[in-house]
Parts: structure tokens; C-alpha cells; sequence
């Protein structure tokens, strides 16, 4: 490896573009950095740096094919030896000059702006940028190497501009190729403009596709590159090897998940027209949720204890929530919908009380995303009544809960209901709220990590602004509930007697304040 590293000081050419590719990256962008959670935007700076990795791995392979380095190689006993060592050499180099990139970001933006970073957000970015920035750098390196080696002609150069593109981020924001091919050739960022503007609790945070495909990636430039050397691919044994090598990496791009957030923004706000239904009652729940970890999936079994005298029950809950199947006492019963209302028809003579199954899925809920959800109990993702969903505030109702939530770090769920031993959540409460991701709590205000305590009170100080100028004096007392979080949901703001949870948006935000707490003077 160090013959590699003298090789290089050798031909200064390369050394030289690299240094000046290096301080074109750091100075050129530096004013536009604000705080460590602006790294995402130095993806052009980043696909530059990858052209270049891969025109400095096929100007090796030309060089070795030259001077017939192969052919000579290949007379050695140990020659195979050579090839693992330039793997290393690559990663090794390809690491330099990440961390010369990332530790001058890293200064620039803790003492030439101050920003006041967590220990998360440094963890985060690290995370982010090893998978982002450091593997594709590397793969880079292979991946140029290998395809001059295959093809060594102008041509290579060519094929290496076409992979460049191909592989490049970029292709989410211009979509040169077609969508679904996205997450599975990206070795970058497919998510960096919506999770910027919308799903923030997802910015920066590598999801499960996103490491797969980098696996996926580092396991497929590993076999391009041993098929394009003859001495790695000679005999029956090593091409065994390389098709069983081969199906693995089919199978895996299979049934790996997406890396690829879809876009379902929408405000959410239940407006519909609210039936006066007075003779039924739910008393309790019992939920079973699953996290699917991958887009907006997710599903969930709900059973609730209801007492009726109608054949038929009125309860709000989301469009975009599909019902797979609904049961009264274990029987199949009919319903339909009307927008966001789900109108079930029980069956004649049935029994006063009984218990409601539900069994929901749904891919389109924006506030369910990869690595975090936000389960608000202001809002209908669950079965309701109508009236609570129109305005929780005055309207809610107390239930006994118990929800059991299947995630990857159970310790990670912020609840208002009680922990349990055997991973379920139970209480009584005017609704279950069920926050997982990046937050922290802070006394009665819960936040995402990636702002300070200072921005949500300032937020939380605002609001109260609004009520006061909305307030008259002959106005019952209005106050902001005991329990604030800061969340990411389109919801904007909705609160009941307990809970108010608020988005750090500019947009419509007076409205619906006015609308949760003076609903009879909507503005």
C-alpha cells in the first residue's frame, strides 16, 4: 500500500486536482452553511468529488494496463495479494480525504458561525456522512478501476460518465432515470429536498434502505472488480464463487426496503361535516401497532369495547387509512365511508355492548415515516368519535388504553400513558399519543433533538400571543394545556384538555389556533 502512496506523490498532476478539488469543496460552499443540518446541501460538491474518484481509479487501471503491471502480476505467487492490497490502499485514501472534507466543515460551522450543535447532531452527521460521503467515494475508486480494466479505451471514460450520472443524488431532483430504479441505484441522498421541507425528524437519518443499498453497493463493485481481473476469476472454483456471489446480490436487491421517503404531504384537519350521534360509547382500546420501517408504512389492530343502542356507529378516522377488515364480537360487518368519516352497520338484535375489531394499514400517512412517527391523539389515524376529531379540545373524551407498539428501540417511544414491562403502553387518557424518533423532553415541552429548547419556547410564547389577541374580556379563561410538544405533523396545531402539539411553521398557523381555541370566531 505504501508503494501505492509513493506512486501517487509520483505523479503530482493527480495530488494537485485532488488539493484543489478539496479546497474548492470547503471554501466555495462554506458561506451557505448555517449549521451542521446544511451538510446535505453540499451534494454537488460531493458528486464532483465522486467524477473525480472515479477518473483517478481508471487513470490506475490505465496506468497498470500500460506498463502490463497484470501480465506481471499474474507470473507471482502471491500476485493476488496485490489486488487486496489496492483495495485497501483505496479505502485508506478515499478516507483521507473524507475526513480533510468533513473536519474543516466541521470547524467552519463550530467557530466560524458558532453553531450550537448537540452531541446527536454530531453523531448524526458522522453517520450520515461515512454512508454518504466516504462509501461513495470509494466505491467511486473501484468502480474505475474496473470498468477501464474490463474496456480499456476512451470509451471506459464514457461508461464511467454514464455511471457517474446514474448513481449520482441528483437524479431525485432532474429524474434522468425512471423513479422506482431510484433507491435501488442512488449510492447517495434520495431524500434530501423533502425531508428538508417536510419530514424533518427524517433529515440526515439513514433508514433501513439506506444501508442496505450501501451494502448492496460495496458488494457489487467488489464483484465488478473481480471480474475484471483475470487472475481473480481464473478457475472453476473462484467462478462458482463469483455466481453464488452474484445471486446473493440479486436476491438482496429483492427484498431489501426502499431508501426512497415518498411525498404525501397534506394539511391535516379533520373539516368534515360532523352526524349528532349520542347513543354510543367507547370505553376502552386495545391496539397493536406495527412499525413497517420503510416509506410511510404502517398497520395496526384495534379493538374496542363499545356500548350502543344504534345499529349503526359513526367514527372518524383518516381516508388515507385503509380498513382491511372490521368485526363486531368476532362477526364480519359491512360499513362505508364518506371522506373521513367510517359509518359501521351492526347487524339487527345485536348486542348493547361488544367489542369492535379493526385491522388498518396504510402507505400514506405522513406522519408515520421510516426511522420515526408521530401518533398524535388529537388526530383520527385511529378509530374516534366524530366529535372529539372535529375539536378535541372541547369535545374529548377520557378512555382506558393499551397499546403495545412494535418498533426497533422500544425505550425510544415518548408517550402520555404508562410504560410497562412487556413493551405495552396503558392508561387513561384523551387519546394516546406516541412520539418515536429524535425528541427529548424537557419539563412540560417535548422536542425534536435537532432544535434547541430556546426556538420551541419561543414557538410556545408565540401561540400564547395569539390566544391573548384573540381573547375578549367577557371570553371564559383560555390557556395552552399542561403538556406541549413540538412535532413535525401537518397537522400545524391541534390540542385537547391535556396536550397542544405544534409545528414550527409560519404557515396558516393563527387559523388554527383560532380555530382549535375560539372555533365559534374561526378566522
Amino acid at each position: 500500500m505504501l508503494k501505492e502512496f509513493k506512486q501517487l506523490m509520483r505523479q503530482p498532476q493527480y495530488l494537485l486536482l485532488f488539493i484543489f478539488a478539496e479546497l474548492a469543496s470547503i471554501l466555495l460552499p462554506m458561506k451557505y452553511l448555517e449549521g451542521l443540518r446544511d451538510f446535505p446541501s453540499l451534494i454537488f460538491f460531493v458528486m464532483g468529488f465522486n467524477l473525480l474518484f472515479l477518473l483517478y481509479g481508471a487513470e490506475q487501471a490505465r496506468s497498470d494496463h500500460n506498463n502490463h503491471i497484470p501480465e506481471l502480476i499474474a507470473s507471482l505467487p502471491k500476485g493476488k495479494w496485490y489486488y487486496l492490497q489496492k483495495i485497501l490502499y483505496w479505502f485508506v485514501f478515499a478516507f483521507i480525504w473524507y475526513v480533510i472534507f468533513l473536519v474543516c466543515a466541521l470547524l467552519y460551522v463550530t467557530y466560524g458561525i458558532h453553531d450550537d450543535a448537540t452531541l446527536f447532531q454530531f453523531r448524526i452527521t458522522l453517520v450520515y456522512t461515512f454512508f454518504n460521503w466516504l462509501v461513495p467515494f470509494f466505491v467511486s475508486l473501484v468502480l474505475g478501476y474496473s470498468i477501464y480494466t474490463l474496456w480499456p479505451s476512451l470509451a471506459a471514460y464514457l461508461v464511467l460518465i454514464s455511471i457517474w450520472i446514474l448513481l449520482g443524488p441528483y437524479n431525485s431532483f432532474v429524474g434522468f432515470i425512471p423513479p422506482s430504479w431510484l433507491p435501488l441505484l442512488t449510492v447517495g441522498d434520495t431524500n434530501l429536498s423533502i425531508t428538508q421541507s417536510y419530514y424533518q425528524s427524517e433529515h440526515m437519518i439513514l433508514n433501513d434502505g439506506a444501508f442496505w443499498q450501501r451494502t448492496l453497493a460495496v458488494l457489487v463493485c467488489f464483484f465488478v472488480f473481480f471480474v475484471s481481473i483475470p487472475l481473480l476469476r481464473k478457475g472453476r472454483k473462484a467462478r462458482i464463487i463469483m455466481t453464488v456471489y452474484l445471486l446473493i446480490c440479486i436476491c438482496l436487491a429483492g427484498f431489501a426496503p426502499s431508501q426512497k421517503i415518498s411525498d404525501v404531504t397534506r394539511e391535516y384537519k379533520f373539516n368534515d361535516a360532523v352526524p349528532d350521534y349520542d347513543d354510543f360509547t367507547i370505553s376502552s382500546y386495545d391496539v397493536q401497532i406495527n412499525h413497517g420501517r420503510e416509506d410511510h408504512l404502517f398497520s395496526y389492530v384495534a379493538d374496542l369495547n363499545v356500548s350502543t343502542k344504534s345499529d349503526q356507529i359513526p367514527l372518524a378516522l383518516w381516508d388515507f387509512m385503509d380498513v382491511q377488515s372490521l368485526s363486531w364480537n368476532g362477526a364480519s360487518v359491512p360499513f362505508s365511508r364518506d371522506r373521513n368519516l367510517l359509518f359501521v352497520q351492526l347487524p339487527s338484535g345485536h348486542t348493547e355492548t361488544g367489542i369492535l375489531s379493526f385491522h388498518v394499514r396504510s402507505e400514506k400517512y405522513g406522519d408515520m415515516n421510516p426511522t420515526s412517527f408521530e401518533l398524535l391523539s388529537t388526530l383520527p389515524w385511529y378509530p374516534m368519535d366524530p366529535k372529539e376529531a372535529k375539536d378535541p379540545l372541547h369535545h374529548a373524551i377520557k378512555e382506558k388504553f393499551s397499546v403495545k407498539v412494535n418498533v426497533k428501540d422500544f425505550r425510544g417511544l415518548v408517550t402520555n400513558l404508562s410504560k410497562n414491562e412487556n413493551q405495552t403502553f396503558t392508561g387513561v387518557a384523551y387519546g394516546p399519543t406516541l412520539l418515536y424518533g429524535p425528541y427529548t423532553q424537557e419539563t412540560d415541552l417535548t422536542i425534536p433533538k435537532f432544535i434547541t429548547l430556546k426556538e420551541a419556547q419561543a414557538a410556545v410564547s408565540r401561540v400564547a400571543e395569539i390566544i391573548n389577541s384573540g381573547h375578549q374580556p367577557s371570553d371564559k379563561a383560555v390557556s395552552l394545556p399542561q403538556h406541549g410538544f413540538i412535532v413535525n405533523s401537518r397537522s400545524i396545531f391541534s390540542a385537547n384538555p391535556d396536550e397542544y402539539f405544534l409545528t414550527l411553521t409560519k404557515s396558516k398557523i393563527d387559523s388554527n389556533i383560532f380555530r382549535v381555541f375560539f372555533p365559534e370566531k374561526e378566522k
